[in-house]
């Protein structure tokens, strides 16, 4: 004791370093902590918050706005009309200095003026409904703590948010005054995620839970559709992508602050990561129905070169690529945060004028807070790709992260599919196969006569032989110098440090004849191609040899960065 006072020393000693991880949630603790309140429980809270948020007389320019409120035909229209003028009409801008960093401005002041934070919407949307004759209150919540809060003692400083209860028709509803161009009925309202909250009425005793939505339908829903009916010649891809509920509301905010025109050009040059010969065939267009709350933007490309040169193309459903990322820290002392509630979906649809044979298959992946599930099949000449993704829980305890780790790996291979056409010689070979006994007994005929002609035109078999070895040679050093199929795509660009590095490579690679020979440095044509922070080249030019038109991307890494 000292002067009437008594002081507690609390001492740790040799205490462990806290090691930084990745995602951690905000109600897990990560260092230690000791808590003391001034507040018996939760009620004593809830009655000092009564004080400050008192509904005052409504005053003329209040009263004014509930009556024009009223003229909406049932209390549901005229709950969702007070909701929509505090979140659009009265901009989310706080002043908390003095007693306004926990008390509320008046609302008149508010409505006056067009602005306040949460605390001062809060207030202006409950009069706003009392006037109405709609039971409201301010709730006090957490964006960070959220089922934390069950376990700390009673205290005012656990809040740093305020958001409204109101009961409407019967039916409970949490709704957050300062969440703009919320859209939809009562049906589909979505309750925001901070999972308790302390009503301010001085009646409350406990914290309220507020129920985590339960998506029954994906709220993102990528609808890719490629359509290649030749080899050659160009596609093109539609992209429609749907949202819904807080998906749609994400969209139409992020609309309301970025041009169409913007949105289109972020759009266009992810796909051109993929595709440099991409063009826009259509504007990007949205659909925004309000009443439903859906949202869809359509997206039309086309794409030239759309098969690699040996016939090659590979669909990955990137739309879930977002909620499948492996931690940085798989091995963890706290749990890992993982986004919930999603179900999205991603389907890709190709339409194309061959297609190799495709195998049915059905997968599903359940992992300790998702599920994936990857169906691919064939409908003709169509390829059906469908991809889903549903979160099952909002974090992974550490003694799961391996487990949850090893089934995002699992999903890995399933979340894409590569096609591969056959060449176009195998092509034109079964093309002019003739059907039925004869038309085999022939072929072998043809097939005997073309060996023996070829034997003696090349000298003998001695000559074949020798011919035969040097060419597998040639075709071994190539190798050396054109493995995996370099340059044929963007993404397998040649790195060069210098222009003369890029014509001596350019002599190297071989041609479907076989050839190696450099083309003239006049019949060289160069594009310069820019794929975010890539600096690509793509050289087309024509075989010496055999006359076929090759191409070749390349990066530059040494002369730029020099």
């Amino acid at each position: 004791m000292l002067n009437g006072e008594r002081e507690i020393i609390l001492e740790r000693h040799h205490v462990p370093a806290v090691r930084h991880e990745d995602d951690v949630p905000g109600w897990q603790p990560v260092y230690p902590w000791i808590q003391f309140s001034e507040y018996k429980d939760w009620n004593d809270v809830a009655r000092w918050a009564s004080t400050l948020f008192q509904v005052p007389a409504r005053s003329k320019s209040l009263e004014q706005e509930v009556r024009r409120l009223s003229k909406e035909p049932t209390p549901e229209a005229r709950f969702l009309a007070a909701l929509r003028f505090v979140q659009d009409e009265v901009r989310y801008l706080g002043i908390e200095m003095g007693p306004n960093s926990h008390q509320p401005h008046p609302p008149d002041e508010v409505l006056q003026r067009r602005f306040g934070d949460c605390k001062d919407k809060s207030l202006l949307l409950v009069s706003l409904l009392k006037g109405l004759g709609i039971e409201a209150q301010p709730a006090l919540v957490s964006t960070d703590l959220t089922q934390l809060l069950d376990g700390l003692r009673p205290t005012s400083t656990a809040f740093n948010h305020v958001i409204v209860h109101a009961t409407v028709a019967g039916r409970e509803l949490w709704v957050d005054p300062t969440a703009t161009l919320e859209r939809g009925g009562l049906d589909s309202y979505e309750p925001p995620s901070y999972g308790r909250a302390l009503l301010v009425a001085p009646s409350t005793t406990a914290l309220s839970v507020i129920p985590t939505p339960t998506l029954t339908e994906p709220s993102i829903f990528v609808d890719e559709t490629y359509v290649s009916m030749g080899r050659d010649g160009a596609s093109t891809l539609d992209v429609v992508t749907t949202r819904t509920g807080a998906a749609a509301n994400s969209m139409r905010r992020a609309l309301a602050g970025t041009s169409l025109s913007e949105v289109s050009r972020l759009y266009f040059n992810y796909y051109a990561k993929t595709d440099a010969d991409i063009s826009i065939a259509k504007p990007l267009t949205v659909d925004d129905d309000t009443v439903t709350n859906v949202l869809v933007t359509q997206e039309h490309y086309r794409i030239e070169d759309f098969w690699s040169s040996d016939g090659r193309r590979e669909f990955r459903a990137h739309g879930l690529r977002q909620y499948l990322a492996v931690p940085n820290y798989s091995h963890r002392a706290f749990p890992l945060e993982v986004e919930h509630p999603v179900f999205a979906r991603h389907r890709i649809t190709l339409k194309a004028g061959e297609l190799p044979p495709v195998k049915t298959e059905y997968e599903v992946v359940d992992g300790p807070a998702f599920r994936f599930v990857a169906d691919t099949r064939a409908e003709g000449k169509t390829l059906l790709l469908d991809y889903s993704y549903r979160s099952t829980a909002d974090s992974v305890p550490p003694e799961r992260i391996a487990e949850y780790v090893k089934a995002v790996r699992a999903t890995e291979a399933q979340r894409g599919y590569a096609i591969q056409l056959r060449s176009r010689a195998a092509r034109d070979q079964a093309s002019s196969v003739p059907s039925g006994e004869a038309g085999a007994i022939l072929l072998g005929v043809i097939a005997t006569c073309l060996v023996l002609w070829f034997v003696i035109a090349q000298g003998g078999p001695v000559a074949l032989w020798r011919k035969g070895r040097a060419w597998g040679r040639r075709r071994a050093f190539a190798r050396k110098f054109d493995a995996d199929h370099r340059g044929d795509s963007a993404g397998t660009a040649i790195p060069i440090t210098s222009p003369q590095e890029l014509l001596s490579t350019l002599g190297r690679l071989r041609c479907a004849c076989g050839a190696t020979r450099e083309a003239p440095r006049e019949s060289l044509r160069h594009e310069a191609v820019i794929l975010g922070d890539r600096h690509l080249t793509l050289v087309q030019w024509q075989c010496p040899t055999c006359a076929r038109a090759r191409r070749a991307y390349f990066e530059d890494k040494g002369s730029r960065a020099a």
